[in-house]
């Protein structure tokens, strides 16, 4: 029964745990020019413990998420948008309570980077073991510790010492995603991802014999009609 509508900067975050079914609907607002979206869903595993834990539906509204903004030397602008972890004194939102982002010392950082033309951005050196990958999503060119890095580019960073970042040509966006690996088998198939193929198999048997709980909509793809409005439907846990 729970439901939203959100966007420019809003996140939702699902802990599929026991089983849910959910719709994704992006309805065509404007029915004269484009709808355009950009957005991410980024999928972070549970503990094999966990895998079966009750699921959870929260929302951080865009005003709930830090933004930090600062300048270089020559007063050039980087915002760090903190969506999960902590950058300095500024903390994410809490994440659900059975999340492996839940757990400070598995370092779960997801980010979102902008930086104006010829702006600096230093990223933090982490602990041994912690992962780190950047998305160059959108922007021209950067350059990292003095390597220049073209736009759609994943970088993998194999060092826990800090890292520079210099946007060198225009306006640049980049993704962090870092953490502790969980270190556990994976097995998948479909939306379903346990430790075992036993494991995918029962939760087909499960889909198969529950739903996964009652559909509490009339269709498939329930919208909040045309009216541009923002809101969020069920007990949220934030």
């Amino acid at each position: 029964g729970y439901s939203a509508r959100y966007g420019d900067g809003d996140v939702q975050w699902l802990t599929a745990g026991d089983g849910i079914q959910h719709s994704e609907m992006f309805p065509l607002l404007n029915k004269e020019d484009f709808n355009p979206i950009d957005f991410f869903q980024i999928w972070i595993n549970l503990k094999s413990e966990n895998k079966r834990v009750t699921p959870n539906f929260s929302m951080f509204w865009k005003d709930q998420i830090p933004k930090v903004i600062e300048y270089n030397h020559n007063k050039y602008k980087t915002e760090i948008e903190i969506i999960a972890g902590a950058y300095k004194n500024h903390k994410a939102p809490n994440p659900p309570p059975n999340s492996w982002a839940n757990e400070k010392s598995n370092f779960v950082n997801i980010w979102k980077i902008k930086l104006d033309e010829k702006a600096k951005f230093t990223l933090p050196e982490v602990e041994k073991g912690i992962l780190r990958n950047i998305y160059f999503y959108d922007g021209k060119q950067i350059c990292i510790n003095g390597e220049n890095i073209d736009n759609r580019s994943m970088i993998e960073i194999k060092s826990n010492s800090s890292v520079e970042i210099l946007s060198k040509k225009g306006f640049n966006q980049i993704l962090l995603l870092q953490a502790r690996p969980i270190n556990e088998p994976i097995a998948k198939y479909g939306p379903f991802v346990m430790n075992t193929k036993e494991e995918i198999q029962a939760a087909f048997n499960d889909y198969q014999k529950t739903g996964f709980g009652a559909w509490k909509w009339d269709n498939d793809g329930p919208v909040h009609g045309k009216k541009y409005k923002k809101l969020a439907i069920g007990n949220l846990k934030n």
